[in-house]
């Protein structure tokens, strides 16, 4: 057999529309009458000797790999837990709900059983009913009654044969009435029905058996149709120095970039750290030289590859593999067969970086098969991915959204979510919406808006004109935009002429209708957005060097492993424009013209030190000073802090410095956090931040306020200083007289 041997010379580009969209995965896109929602994820138990976990949670009922192929078992998760949402609220005479849940396809289903918890308007009439239907199948309809106004468990089983696709369409329809007229029923707010979030779904299913396959890479660490979040665990070579940590960094960054909206949760241990349960309930990624990893030896034979007990790799036409070529390997875990053991390896350092550089790449899955890929040398990945300056012809569709059909009077809102690049500020954005409506609405009163980040952009009523696919153009200039995610939302409201003949039949009339093709054009300034905290991970999106301590500690080392997982979630494939150093590799010569985070204490950093010249913020034991240009400002006090800086660049006027540092190594960890937590970096702003042991944060701007346009004030009113000068006139005054008056007795 003639060993696969993968040259991968890569060009990168990134586009907005680059990405098709399953249906549980995808954009959230919400209206009244037909919602598809996100689903949360169900939380895991972390290894307990975990270095670094992005989250900590538990553990749901069974874990969804954890059970042998071909036995019958069972899980349960809420409502809460499958989709992003509190509760189900359905409002009116016929609305509607969708909710799309995976089939995990490491799973043969064989039972599915709703407990649906409903509350119900106690002035419902009798013939009001709630049914569900799973793949466009009715399977159950409620009566709702006095009798089970709630909370009343209603359980619903879905026959087996309706339990097929990568992803079940779950809907509930409601038929809702309190009085006879039908119309006067749509807009009272009494008419309504619920079913509560703790609502739960029960699985019947058989794993089934792993099939080790790095065409699918990276399943299983990342399965796109799990309902829980995912797991992993990297395995790094014990007292791990900084080279030997940056494949393993590459694997995270990667892995977080493949992940689901539902979260990955990736843990690093040393082999000393790894339990019998940690093997067995986790799928594992061996990361280092095969003789810094004795576990990649005592697998022995389960490789596809022989490996020599010096480390060195025997392919399978029975030749030695060259000592820089790294090696990838995927089998069925010794220790647990449903799960999978990776290695990202090879004899020497060089060779690891090449087999995680290689696997980095999006392409990497296109090229291989089977269990193992050999990796010559280093992959040639050109320039990281750039965001398009301009989207010409973007339509809904090749976003991930379909034709989208409201029914029924009223107000009904379709939302839409769009991804601009974070690195430049939008111009405007030309929205060519293409749309049909029932020609049964009345023209005066039935009308269609569109509106930008919340704000109303332009309207238009319905007519006659423009009942069949119609073409609306609209313009939002660039001062409703932001850089990054904005929202755009189309609101229909339908209303028909003649409320005296209104009946069921009669309110089916009004319907409107979004079109996919619907298409979008935005033109962006050359300007970046000013570079800030707030903007985060921008300017480092467009490429970045990010260097860390060669040695690093156990808080440097998990700091950088969130960092750049962080940057892995947040960049995806432009995460193969961040490339990662050590403090003795890095050079002036190295930091040229590039953007560079630099990541641990100044001592273990020494470059640090001349960019930390410009800093306005500087630290010296338990010492703290702030310059600006209108202030100087030391405090002397003891405590722990982390710091963020932003800075220009001493190496390049066109390049920025991020500095994520402390006054020890704690405060290290405690400031990348700050870029980690969506709790923390929600509020940082500026070129500093400031963050102690106890979480107090100080974020500010030492550069000063950006600039500020006044408006010219017309008020004639009275300020307070104007009449504190009156009161002193009057005061002047009235002594004035005083004197005078006793002056003239005096003469008398």
């Amino acid at each position: 057999m003639i060993p696969r041997i993968f040259h991968l010379p890569i060009i990168l580009s990134l586009s907005m529309a680059a990405a098709s969209i399953a249906p549980f995965a995808g954009a959230p896109l919400t209206a009244s009458a037909h919602t598809r929602l996100q689903a949360r994820p169900v939380q895991a138990a972390a290894p307990q000797s975990a270095v670094w976990a992005a989250q900590v949670g538990p553990a749901p009922s069974v874990p969804l790999h954890s059970v042998v192929a071909g036995t019958p078992a069972t899980a349960t998760y809420t409502l809460a837990q499958m989709a992003s949402v509190t509760e189900i609220v359905l409002r009116g005479v016929s609305p509607s709900y969708f909710l799309f849940v995976p089939n995990p396809e490491e799973w043969k289903l064989t039972g599915l059983t709703l407990h649906l918890k409903v509350t119900h308007s106690s002035v419902l009439t009798a013939d009001s009913t709630l049914t569900v239907e799973v793949n466009d199948t009715p399977v159950a309809s409620l009566k709702l009654t006095a009798e089970n106004v709630g909370p009343t468990t209603w359980d619903v089983t879905v026959p087996p044969e309706l339990l097929v696709g990568e992803a079940l369409a779950v809907k509930f329809n409601g038929y809702l009435r309190i009085s006879d007229n039908v119309c006067a029923d749509v807009e009272n707010v009494a008419n309504w029905a619920r079913i509560d979030a703790a609502s739960t779904a029960d699985y019947a299913f058989e794993r089934l058996d792993y099939q080790p396959e790095l065409a699918r890479f990276p399943y299983p660490f990342v399965r796109n149709r799990s309902l829980a979040t995912d797991n992993a665990v990297l395995v790094v070579p014990q007292d791990a120095t900084g080279p030997e940590l940056v494949p393993a960094l590459y694997l995270a960054g990667v892995l977080n970039q493949r992940a689901t909206w539902r979260g990955l949760k990736l843990y690093t241990l040393a082999p000393s750290e790894l339990t019998d349960a940690s093997r067995s309930d986790y799928d594992l990624i061996l990361v280092g030289r095969s003789d810094r990893l004795d576990l990649i030896r005592q697998v022995g034979s389960a490789w596809p590859l022989q490996v020599g007990a010096d480390g060195s790799f025997v392919d399978a036409a029975g030749q030695p593999v060259a000592p820089d070529t790294g090696v990838v390997m995927l089998i069925s875990s010794p220790w647990s067969p449903g799960h999978a053991l990776m290695a990202v390896t090879g004899k020497t350092d060089t060779a690891v970086l090449n087999a995680a550089r290689a696997v980095r790449q999006t392409e990497f899955a296109n090229l291989a098969r089977g269990k193992y890929a050999l990796i010559p040398s280093a992959p040639d990945s050109g320039a990281p991915g750039k965001e398009l300056t301009d989207w010409s012809a973007t339509t809904f569709q090749s976003l991930g959204y379909s034709d989208e059909t409201v029914n029924g009077l009223g107000k009904h809102s379709v939302h839409y979510v769009l991804d601009m690049p974070n690195s430049r500020v939008p111009e405007s954005l030309q929205v060519t919406v293409l749309f049909s409506h029932s020609p049964f609405v009345t023209t005066d009163r039935s009308y269609f808006v569109i509106s930008a980040n919340g704000i109303p952009q332009a309207g238009t009523y319905l007519t006659k004109d423009n009942e069949k696919q119609a073409t609306w153009e609209v313009t939002i200039p660039g001062s409703q935009l932001v850089p990054g995610r904005n929202a755009i939302d189309l609101l229909f409201d339908l209303h028909l002429p003649d409320y005296e003949a209104c009946d069921d039949l009669y309110l089916d009339r009004a319907w409107g209708v979004i079109h996919s093709g619907t298409s979008l054009s935005a033109k962006f300034s050359g300007a970046a957005p000013r570079a800030d905290l707030a903007n985060f991970p921008v300017p480092f999106d467009s490429g970045a060097m990010i260097v860390m301590p060669g040695q690093p500690t156990p808080n440097e080392r998990a700091s950088a492993f969130q960092l750049y997982s962080e940057l892995g979630k947040q960049l995806g494939v432009r995460t193969q424009g961040l490339e990662v150093i050590t403090a003795d590799q890095a050079s002036p010569d190295k930091l040229t013209d590039r953007n560079i985070i630099m990541l641990g204490l100044p001592a273990r950093i020494p470059l640090m030190f001349e960019a930390l010249k410009s800093a306005p913020v500087h630290f010296d034991g338990g010492t703290r000073s702030l310059q600006t240009s209108s202030l100087k400002l030391a405090v002397a006090d003891g405590e722990s802090v982390g710091v963020i800086e932003e800075l220009q660049s001493p190496w390049g006027k066109s390049a920025t410095v991020m500095v994520i540092t402390g006054t020890d190594d704690q405060g290290v960890g405690r400031a990348a956090l700050l870029l980690v937590d969506p709790a923390m970096s929600s509020r940082l702003k500026g070129d500093v931040a400031i963050v102690d042991a106890r979480g107090l944060l100080t974020s500010l701007d030492s550069r000063g306020p950006a600039p500020v346009t006044v408006l010219p004030s017309t008020s004639t009113s009275i300020t307070l200083v104007q009449y504190l000068l009156m009161g002193v006139l009057v005061l002047a005054a009235l002594a004035l007289t005083v004197i005078l008056i006793r002056r003239r007795r005096s003469a008398a």
